[in-house]
């Protein structure tokens, strides 16, 4: 009961819980599915179901014993799909379950979730924290024009170097960032000038 013909190596749990068909997990489960068969990928099913925010679903996983810290091959895991998603209540849930926080704020504040960022800075202090490429949060959260993130980010302490953040924000057009790191003292308007 474990492969549906897939190519990619997905098993019949893998397509319930892509769907957010909980029963249809249930069943799955409890006629012997294995909660932690990973893809070739590396891919699992709770990290399906954190991606597309199935919350119930993900509880459900987690509770037969789903491994809330299992990567794919790229590295990620399902508490960065469920942050990088903005999938609070799945975020939360994962964190309830002893997720590894070390997912980095990164992912979050790349995709404009401050919620998420929110959550993952309460629980991993680390505002500064790089990703694998070693971009901060902050940085991450203006490349992409999240003001919201931004002053989230410089209201829990980050700090950058001022004349960069703003000549990033401002070389992509994110008026709105700017405005962010000068009301939220990531630089002072003499920097910015």
């Amino acid at each position: 009961m474990s492969v549906a013909g897939g190519a990619a190596g997905e098993t019949m749990l893998h397509v319930a819980a892509a769907c957010g068909y909980s029963a249809i997990a249930t069943q799955l489960l409890a006629r012997g599915a294995s909660v932690n068969a990973a893809m070739r990928s590396g891919v699992t099913a709770l990290m399906l179901a954190a991606s597309e925010g199935h919350g119930e679903l993900a509880e459900a996983l987690l509770a037969a014993g789903a491994d809330p810290n299992a990567r794919q091959s790229n590295g990620l895991n399902a508490l960065h799909l469920s942050a990088r998603a903005g999938h609070f209540d799945v975020v939360l849930e994962l964190l309830a379950h002893q997720a590894s926080v070390d997912a980095r704020v990164s992912v979050a504040a790349g995709a404009g979730h401050v919620s998420a960022v929110r959550v993952l800075l309460m629980a991993f202090s680390d505002v500064h924290a790089p990703d694998g490429q070693g971009v901060s949060p902050l940085m991450h959260a203006a490349l992409h024009g999240h003001a919201r993130v931004t002053a989230a980010l410089l209201a829990s302490g980050a700090r950058c170097d001022g004349d960069a953040l703003l000549v990033l924000a401002a070389a992509h057009g994110h008026a709105a960032v700017v405005d962010a790191v000068l009301t939220h003292g990531g630089a002072t308007e003499q920097q910015a000038l």
